[in-house]
């Protein structure tokens, strides 16, 4: 007979811990979400202004080093190395988009598991890390609208 492991809660615990997450990470992004938002703007109307303000914010991002970072080094660099050229190009975007990839898989996904089974841990535990994954997104997400207003 299976037992039900000790961790084990129920899906409404879940996602109440997920939102109390959830919640205290989106008040801490709205800066960054702002400047997201205004580089999409700046874009349409000076594109090149766009890319300045794009690559002072993915600067900042990508210089700053948390400790679980070290477990997607080898991505980091490469989207520095890059980044380094001033050049938004597709190997800019694979680069970002593998590093979000191997962030979410081998740093987010197991930090939230591990949140999850641990009751005693607070969502502040694992706040950075989920800001740091927001911050990738964005940054795809914005060079990503980047390309699609060049194109047109």
């Amino acid at each position: 007979m299976y037992s039900i492991p000790d961790f084990a809660m129920s899906s409404s615990e879940n996602l109440d811990r997920l939102k109390q997450l959830m919640e205290q990470v989106a008040g801490k992004n709205i800066p960054l979400l702002q400047r997201c938002s205004e580089a999409k703007i700046l874009a349409v109307q000076d594109f090149d202004s766009a890319i300045d303000k794009y690559l002072k914010i993915a600067s900042e991002i990508l210089t700053r080093s948390d400790e679980v970072d070290s477990r997607v080094d080898r991505e980091l660099s490469e989207v520095k190395t890059a980044l380094s050229s001033d050049v938004l190009n597709q190997s800019f975007i694979h680069a970002l988009k593998g590093l979000k990839s191997s962030y979410y898989e081998s740093v987010l996904k197991p930090a939230v598991s591990q949140y999850l089974r641990d009751v005693s841990k607070s969502a502040s535990s694992i706040e950075n890390i989920y800001e740091r994954a927001v911050e990738f997104d964005k940054l795809l997400e914005v060079v990503e609208f980047f390309h699609k207003v060049n194109q047109s």
